[in-house]
């Protein structure tokens, strides 16, 4: 992945599209974790970050974007290929984001994701099973059982961050999250071993 910072930021004065997002900064890691998987989940893009909706720079304070950025990559599993750039723009530094597609389904902390053109929002089920089988049409069994250690592996993770922060909204997005990861681990058990 070569990204030239300088020509996506060309582009911010079109808007948002399917593989362009902007933002002037993010409130949490989360967001930028889930914004991340987002794009992984879909056809992978550009994040722009320090610059308002309709393409004017104001700014990110490089040390905080990296450390959001490191932050996010820990929480999205599995981790997609991506490159942070900042540079200068107008006076300030803005950063940008690449995100390659991912040809695995991306699960961040908010759930699983997919950006549509000016937002994220949750895969379907019909989303989630193309993804699933783009990954793995016929899946042995050492596949398979590794795809579902990895979703447990998720869930525990997530349970024990909810347990230390035990905030009624993580509770919610962890009940969302399992029941999420339950009914694809349902529809892999039905549809590989034929029950």
């Amino acid at each position: 992945m070569t990204t030239d910072a300088s020509t996506v930021l060309k582009t911010r004065y079109h808007g948002e599209t399917d593989r362009l997002a902007l933002r002037e900064d993010f409130r949490t890691p989360e967001q930028a974790g889930d914004l991340i998987a987002a794009l992984a989940n879909a056809d992978g893009g550009n994040i722009i970050v320090g610059v308002t909706r309709s393409g004017v720079s104001v700014g990110v304070w490089p040390a905080k974007l990296q450390r959001f950025y490191a932050t996010a990559l820990e929480q999205v599993q599995p981790r997609p290929t991506t490159e942070l750039h900042v540079t200068r723009d107008g006076g300030t530094d803005v950063g940008v984001i690449a995100v390659d597609r991912s040809a695995q389904l991306v699960i961040s902390s908010g759930g699983v994701l997919v950006w549509s053109g000016t937002d994220t929002r949750a895969m379907t089920a019909a989303e989630i099973e193309r993804k699933l089988l783009g990954v793995a049409p016929e899946p042995e069994p050492g596949v398979l059982a590794g795809t579902l250690a990895r979703l447990t592996s998720r869930l525990d993770d997530l349970g024990q961050r909810a347990a230390i922060r035990d905030r009624p909204w993580t509770r919610y997005k962890e009940y969302v999250l399992a029941g999420l990861i339950g009914a694809v681990m349902a529809w892999l058990l039905q549809r590989f071993l034929g029950h």
